[in-house]
């Protein structure tokens, strides 16, 4: 099962489409052998400190390790799963 944190600003529009792209990729990619944290960074201060957030989005991969981050525009498919270390870049 792959573990991963996604931080977000708010439950505005744009950040509750982005979720919901990344769940399509991840579920197309990997079958649905995945956990998602939702994690909305101004109800979650202590948690955007902990993991040292300084810029959203930004997805985790947590495990299994090594952990990988992503950054920014998470739409395109490929990028995404390379990025997190999960399928090789063609």
């Amino acid at each position: 099962m792959i573990q991963l944190k996604i931080y977000v600003v708010g439950n505005t529009p744009k950040s509750e489409q982005l979720v919901s792209n990344l769940q399509k990729i991840l579920r197309e990619a990997l079958n649905g052998l995945f956990r998602l944290e939702i994690i909305n960074i101004f109800e979650n201060q202590g948690k955007v400190e902990e993991a040292g957030i300084f810029a959203t989005p930004t997805l985790i991969k947590t495990s299994p390790g090594p952990e990988r981050r992503v950054f920014g525009d998470l739409t395109d498919k490929e990028k995404v799963l390379f990025a997190l270390g999960l399928v090789p870049m063609n």
